[in-house]
């Protein structure tokens, strides 16, 4: 039962985040590709959103060095 709670509660993250994301952009973007920047459009794919996980994965890790440095 965890378990499944687990995978309901990860699915509700990943489509709110790229929710909020998608809302944050002005009505203009363009959709992103994944050789563009992560932030340039939408998330439009999975590939999109790793990316744009990955880059604030980073920004989190680089602050988190800072604190602990």
């Amino acid at each position: 039962m965890r378990f499944l709670l687990g995978v309901i509660i990860g699915i509700v993250l990943t489509v709110g985040a790229a929710y909020l994301h998608d809302k944050s952009l002005s009505p203009t973007a363009a959709p992103a590709t994944p050789g563009s920047p992560a932030t340039a459009g939408p998330v439009v794919n999975w590939d999109t959103l790793q990316a744009i996980v990955d880059r604030n994965v980073d920004i989190v890790r680089e602050e988190w060095n800072k604190i602990v440095r």
